[in-house]
């Protein structure tokens, strides 16, 4: 999902379409960065943040995180996907 699977353009993913959006509202430029890997679960979550952290010049001020249709398809129990999430989301608001 967020890293565009089927999608025919880059413009057309979902980052994008959040960045552009941001910008249309901030009035103002927006850099997209994206850790996003097709197929990823959210036991991929810690190394992904690992990657969204790793230049300290390029902190972002704003992070999505769209995780879970793999965890399904891949029958992760609900309370270990939210386990993955919360660990993430703690990890990036440090």
């Amino acid at each position: 999902t967020a890293a565009g699977q089927g999608v025919h353009r880059a413009g057309q993913t979902p980052g994008a379409l959040l960045a552009s959006g941001v910008a249309a509202i901030a009035e103002r430029p927006v850099g997209l960065s994206t850790v996003a890997v097709p197929g990823a679960r959210s036991d991929d979550l810690d190394r992904q943040v690992s990657l969204a952290l790793a230049d300290p010049s390029r902190v972002p001020d704003i992070c999505v995180i769209m995780v879970g249709a793999n965890d399904v398809t891949h029958r992760m129990p609900p309370t270990r996907s939210v386990r993955h999430l919360a660990s993430a989301v703690r990890r990036l608001r440090t």
